[in-house]
């Protein structure tokens, strides 16, 4: 545990720094493996999640925003394994997760933003990514008419 503002022992996830987090993600990374790093959001950005590794095997690293690192991270690992069993291959747009048990859509980023994925642009330079594009409650897309902003105002499109 860290000093903080919150107490002189506090066990916030977001107060334990990044002390070794560099270490970790070459470890996984040389052992052909693959991390989620989730960063916790603000009053003036979402919250996000994305894989570091994938790209060693061949495959597009993945992103997901606007939804907590914790629930991300499930999504995200369960999207890596599908990927590493060739469950589903990254041309695959319309993904159904047994893990979110709710229809996910696998989009190509294209101008890929380096603040939002700084592990991944450090191990591999040349990398490719894709965003996990979650609906909203009624199965609906940002890029559908109904879709609920509201419900799900912190996802923001990448690609």
């Amino acid at each position: 545990m860290t000093k903080c503002g919150h107490g002189k022992n506090c066990s916030d996830q977001r107060c334990q720094g990044l002390a070794g987090l560099s270490d970790r993600v070459a470890e996984c990374v040389e052992d052909g493996l693959w991390m989620v790093l989730g960063i916790f959001g603000s009053d003036t950005s979402p919250s996000y999640a994305y894989t570091v590794g994938l790209s060693a095997q061949g495959f597009p690293e993945l992103i997901i925003v606007g939804l907590s690192a914790q629930k991300s991270a499930v999504i995200l690992n369960h999207m890596g394994e599908l990927f590493v069993d060739r469950s589903i291959l990254p041309d695959h747009h319309l993904v159904v997760t047994e893990v979110s048990n709710m229809p996910c859509t696998l989009i190509a980023i294209d101008n890929i933003r380096f603040q939002y994925m700084n592990q991944a642009k450090f191990y591999f330079p040349r990398y490719t990514a894709m965003q996990v594009v979650i609906p909203d409650s009624k199965s609906r897309f940002p890029w559908d008419k109904e879709f609920n902003h509201a419900q799900m105002q912190g996802q923001i499109l990448l690609g």
